[in-house]
C-alpha cells in the first residue's frame, strides 16, 4: 500500500511548479521593466528585423541570467542551465525557464509596439500641425507669440496691438520674408516695437 502511495505521489511530484519559479519570474519582469530604456535604445538603433529579434532575445537572456545568479545563495552558485544538459531535473527546469522567457519576450514586444504606436501618433500630430501651417500660411505674431498676424492690403495687424503700416502693396512679400527669416525677424520686430519706430 505504501509503495502505491509513493508511486502516486511521484506521478504528481513533477507536475508541481517549483517554488522558485514565481519569484524568479517576478524578479525577471521587474528587471526587464527597469531595463526598458535600454530596450528602447536598442530598438532605435536596429536596422534589420533579424537583428531586432536577436537583440530582444539577448536582452531577455541577459536579464534571466542576471536574476538566476541573484537568486542563488552566495555560497552555492549554479550555472544557468543550457539545452545541452539532459537530466530530467534540468529538462524540467529548462521548460520552466523557456516558459518564463516566452512571457518576457511577449512583454518586451508589447512595450516595443506601444513605443511604435506612440511614435506614429506623435508623427501624425506633428504632420497635421505642419500641414495646417503650410496650408493656411499663417504667421505667429513675433511680439505676443500667441496670435496670428492678420495681413491686409497695406498693413500687418495683431490682436495684441501690433500694427505695422507698409508701403509694400503686396503683403505676401512680408509673409514670405517672415517665413524665410523666422527668428531674426521676430527679434528685430520685437526690438523695433519696443522703440515704437518702424522702417520699411
Amino acid at each position: 500500500m505504501e509503495g502505491q502511495v509513493q508511486r502516486h505521489q511521484a506521478l504528481y511530484k513533477g507536475a508541481r511548479t517549483p517554488p522558485w519559479k514565481e519569484t524568479f519570474r517576478q524578479r525577471c519582469v521587474e528587471r526587464l521593466k527597469s531595463s526598458r530604456a535600454r530596450l528602447l535604445d536598442r530598438y532605435r538603433h536596429v536596422g534589420e528585423d533579424t537583428a531586432h529579434q536577436a537583440s530582444k532575445a539577448l536582452l531577455v537572456q541577459e536579464v534571466m541570467e542576471m536574476e538566476w545568479q541573484a537568486l542563488q545563495p552566495l555560497d552555492f552558485q549554479l550555472p544557468f542551465p543550457r539545452k545541452q544538459e539532459t537530466s530530467p531535473q534540468v529538462t524540467a527546469m529548462l521548460d520552466v525557464l523557456e516558459e518564463i522567457q516566452e512571457e518576457l519576450i511577449l512583454q518586451e514586444q508589447l512595450a516595443v509596439e506601444e513605443y511604435e504606436q506612440s511614435l506614429r501618433f506623435d508623427e501624425e500630430c506633428l504632420n497635421d500641425i505642419l500641414d495646417g501651417l503650410d496650408a493656411e500660411r499663417k504667421v505667429i505674431c513675433p511680439v505676443c507669440r500667441r496670435n496670428n498676424l492678420c495681413v491686409t492690403s497695406h498693413s500687418v495687424v495683431c490682436p495684441c496691438g501690433l500694427s505695422i503700416s507698409t508701403q509694400v502693396s503686396r503683403c505676401s512679400k512680408i509673409i514670405c520674408a517672415v517665413w524665410g527669416k523666422g527668428t531674426w525677424l521676430s527679434s528685430r520686430v520685437h526690438q523695433i516695437c519696443m522703440q515704437k519706430v518702424w522702417v520699411c
